[in-house]
């Protein structure tokens, strides 16, 4: 058991291993120990990042985090929190981008108000937003796999962009929380009645696993086995690892020509589901518009219904330009772009205009280390 300092505060857990290969051998190291080196709840909070591990070291020592070790795949880092320190192990897969963070600490303290921050603050880097079509399509997984798995606990809310019908009110917001052994049978009735998806979810497989998992990517292994968790981690992480491919296909480049510099650059396309016509188009701008970005040189073309406008982004301080036709939104970098300027577009569409929305861009290849 990891002591508790005076002030309650307590260490992330101890590795009995020095050294891990590679992040599958980490996972297999906490899939046959967590029961004895975690005291409480295993929190993995996962993201995508631009950076090489060295990079992500530094990135973290400008945030105020401190290296305490490495072991091998793995490494340790902490910062002053309160009269003690948070604590988090960490690992980044320099192929895909993706990264988690693992710690024992406790979510109201340290994790929210030490690592999230650190992972909101991270240059080049963002959480790794799970669609809450993806949450519940995996409930829907499990309950197929395991007849006797129950969803225990969930949070669902209707969004603008949540294109199921609801025969009660479809036109309000709203947020249903529920604590209940009938979860996975309430949220399909809630889904129907009210129009909602799930954007937090806890689900108990008797005897193996009980896990949460919310739409921000943070993980919580409450009880069981952390072999079977990674295994639907993987089915979470696809769609925004196929948007950080469809971010890494973008490119900005000048083109000299004679005496002339002309711009070229290659977008990121998210696809949407229905066919809109004019209405839905200026609809669209009037949501980008009503949100937290700013609109430049906009104009429509009502012949062909498409939106062509410059796109301020004022919380990461840059521009993108976006064509939306009928089918389909294209986000060109300018000058200067970032990885995480379009996953919060992406979440944005998502949320707002198409919940149904995908990059077009294809993950074909095991995205979590020992599920290969």
């Amino acid at each position: 058991m990891n002591p508790n300092t005076n002030n309650g505060t307590m260490a992330v857990f101890e590795l009995s291993e020095g050294h891990f290969s590679t992040r599958s051998r980490f996972h297999h190291y906490l899939s046959n120990n967590h029961g004895e080196i975690a005291d409480g709840n295993l929190y993995i909070c996962s993201g995508v990042t631009e950076l090489s591990t060295e990079e992500f070291i530094k990135a973290c020592e400008q945030q105020g985090w401190e290296h305490v070790r490495s072991f091998g795949a793995i490494d340790l880092i902490r910062t002053e929190y309160q009269e003690d320190h948070a604590e988090t192990y960490f690992s980044v897969n320099e192929k895909t981008g993706l990264f988690f963070l693992y710690t024992d600490q406790r979510k109201s303290e340290e994790i929210d108000n030490a690592i999230l921050p650190l992972l909101r603050d991270l240059p080049e880097s963002h959480y790794l937003y799970i669609g809450p079509r993806v949450i519940r399509d995996l409930c829907e997984e499990i309950a197929s796999e395991w007849e006797s798995s129950r969803v225990t606990m969930f949070i669902a809310k209707r969004t603008p962009g949540t294109e199921i019908r609801a025969k009660r009110r479809p036109d309000t917001e709203r947020t249903i929380n529920y604590y209940g052994e009938d979860g996975l049978h309430s949220l399909r009735e809630v889904e129907k009645d009210y129009g909602v998806l799930p954007h937090t979810v806890e689900i108990h497989l008797p005897d193996k696993l009980r896990f949460r998992v919310n739409k921000k990517g943070i993980f919580t292994l409450k009880k069981g086995n952390l072999k079977v968790l990674f295994e639907y981690m993987d089915t979470c992480i696809r769609q925004t690892l196929a948007m950080k491919q469809a971010y890494d296909a973008t490119d900005f480049k000048i083109l000299e020509i004679r005496d002339y510099e002309i711009p070229e650059s290659t977008p990121a396309t998210i696809l949407l589901t229905n066919k809109m016509e004019l209405d839905e188009v200026r609809a669209i701008r009037s949501k980008i518009r009503d949100s937290n970005y700013t609109l430049l040189d906009d104009f429509i073309d009502e012949s062909d219904p498409s939106l062509s406008t410059k796109v301020f982004d004022s919380e990461e301080n840059l521009f993108f330009n976006l064509e939306v036709s009928t089918q389909e939104m294209r986000i060109f970098p300018r000058e200067k772009s970032r990885m995480s300027v379009f996953l919060r577009f992406f979440e944005f569409v998502q949320s707002e205009i198409d919940d149904r929305a995908t990059p077009r861009a294809d993950v074909d290849f095991a995205l979590i280390e020992g599920q290969e």
